[in-house]
């Protein structure tokens, strides 16, 4: 839920390129509206849904593509969120700026924060690559650098013992108690977020290891995460059982009663600002990410699939059962950590804009979840490509194709898509011809409109032209307009069409046939 802001945290919502305002405005909220219309339209940090193929792939990290990455997509999800509730509260507030890239972001944010939720999985550490000691000289030796690190913790010299540790673990990463130690170590140097990533990874590396879950309740406390501390005391007292010690149990009363004292102080304050800062901080302790991977699961993937197969079967794809083979269990896969193609992604988090991109992302999904044809046909590179296969057609209902096939028996049209068509021939005959290819259609008024794909193997597309562009119906040089005009004028000259005779004959479309485009043209 949004709640209305006040300066200070409203500086945190819009970042440093939000306006300072002299004290008779500050407490305007109409124009806190054009503030939000600004950080929306950042192209720095924030995403541009309207000429992206995919939002999954914005969230996604990596060298190959310009992803904002999840934590600014996320700001970009809650800033939208903000100017939704204000604009419906407030109105426009007559500031200019509502872009169509704030009106697509508008639109996921409220697909996101329906489909999607965030878990906070505990970090594993991959033990199995940590250095180990390769023989018991290494060991001892490990051993060694402890032991003197203990001595040194007994003289209270707590660098000298911190540095010691160190080196033991130089020799041997795996071992919990060096690491345990080293956080005591840093607690004695108040180094508290050091003790509590030393803490933390010893839980990690032995579960059961009750004092590094003390050490790191410890840490907790000493960074204001009452919250986060009562948790590892309760732990620590857990795996201890009969061998937990007075401090312990100390520590989770103290930590009991810090978050007891904050709900007090909250409750008793008086000032709206104060009290909304004070329970903001209060709550954001219940999503600490130290030692946490966020991830994202989609709470609408069974009706994804569902959806997908009802798609496929009003359509009479070919392959349904394979297609229900496999829908069904993809997103177990992906939670096992498997992977998908991000179209698919898209499909199964209903992260989808409307329109255009609506029909070719669910054919994309389609496509993608049936194995057989998936790696011979791929994603389209352009949305109004028609889908060929051996045995029958599907064209985009917007094409002229598909507004003429449209018509024929049997044909159905479903989320922007026509068929099953007739199959396609191809003039002159390929080698492969059976083959499943995306076509496009080169056609007037049709707008080809390029979305990134990750495929660039332009021998998927084949591309058909059934005329000359936007000069068909043009006026040529050698045509009398006048004249023209004048026979449209005369309604002597007017000819009554008659109704068509009944016939009860029935004609049937069998074939087309689709001649290639020239090599070499541009489009």
């Amino acid at each position: 839920m949004s709640i209305f802001l006040t300066c200070d945290p409203w500086d945190k919502l819009t970042g440093i390129h939000s306006i300072t305002y002299v004290a008779a405005y500050e407490r305007d909220r109409n124009r806190w509206i054009g503030d939000l219309y600004s950080v929306l339209n950042r192209t720095d940090i924030f995403a541009d849904f309207t000429g992206e193929s995919s939002v999954g792939l914005q969230w996604v990290t990596s060298a190959s593509n310009d992803s904002i990455g999840i934590w600014n997509f996320l700001r970009q999800v809650i800033v939208a969120w903000e100017l939704t509730t204000r604009l419906k509260n407030l109105g426009g507030g007559g500031w200019t700026g509502f872009t169509p890239r704030i009106l697509a972001t508008l639109i996921i944010a409220n697909l996101w924060l329906k489909h999607a939720k965030i878990v906070l999985k505990d970090a594993k550490v991959p033990i199995e690559d940590l250095k180990k000691p390769e023989t018991p000289a290494e060991k001892a030796k490990a051993e060694e650098f402890k032991k003197r690190g203990d001595e040194a913790w007994k003289r209270k010299n707590y660098q000298a013992a911190s540095d010691l540790y160190t080196e033991a673990m130089k020799v041997d990463l795996t071992d919990a108690v060096y690491r345990c130690n080293r956080a005591a170590a840093q607690l004695a140097l108040e180094n508290w977020e050091n003790a509590e990533e030393d803490a933390y990874v010893a839980t990690q590396l032995d579960p059961k290891y009750a004092k590094a879950w003390s050490r790191l309740g410890m840490a907790k406390m000493k960074l204001g995460s009452s919250k986060q501390a009562e948790k590892a005391y309760e732990m620590a007292l857990h795996v201890a059982g009969k061998d937990a010690t007075a401090a312990m149990r100390q520590g989770l009363a103290d930590a009991k009663a810090k978050i007891n004292e904050t709900v007090k102080a909250i409750n008793a304050e008086t000032d709206q600002a104060k009290r909304h800062a004070m329970r903001s901080d209060f709550l954001e302790e219940d999503f600490e990410i130290v030692g946490k991977v966020p991830e994202l699961h989609s709470v609408i993937h069974e009706q994804q699939v569902e959806g997908l197969l009802l798609f496929a079967a009003k359509l009479k794809w070919p392959y349904i059962n394979e297609v229900r083979d496999y829908a069904e269990d993809v997103y177990s896969e992906l939670r096992g950590g498997g992977t998908v193609n991000i179209h698919l992604h898209d499909w199964l988090f209903g992260l989808v804009l409307p329109g255009k991109w609506f029909a070719f992302k669910i054919m994309s999904a389609l496509v993608l979840s049936t194995p057989s044809i998936r790696d011979k046909v791929g994603i389209a590179h352009y949305y109004e490509c028609g889908l060929s296969l051996p045995m029958r057609s599907y064209w985009r209902c917007c094409s002229v194709l598909g507004r003429v096939l449209g018509c024929l028996p049997g044909v159905q049209g479903l989320c922007g898509w026509i068929g099953p068509c007739p199959p396609v021939e191809f003039e002159p005959s390929l080698e492969d011809s059976r083959k499943p290819r995306h076509i496009r259609i080169l056609a007037r008024n049709i707008s080809p409109f390029d979305h990134k794909s990750d495929i660039n193997d332009r021998d998927r597309v084949y591309e058909w032209d059934d005329r000359d562009h936007h000069d068909a119906t043009n006026i040529q040089p050698n045509e009398e307009i006048n004249s023209y005009m004048a026979d449209m004028r005369d309604s002597s000259r007017w000819i009554i069409p008659e109704p068509p005779v009944h016939d009860i004959s029935v004609c049937q479309l069998q074939k087309y046939q689709a001649a290639q485009a020239p090599a070499g043209r541009q489009y």
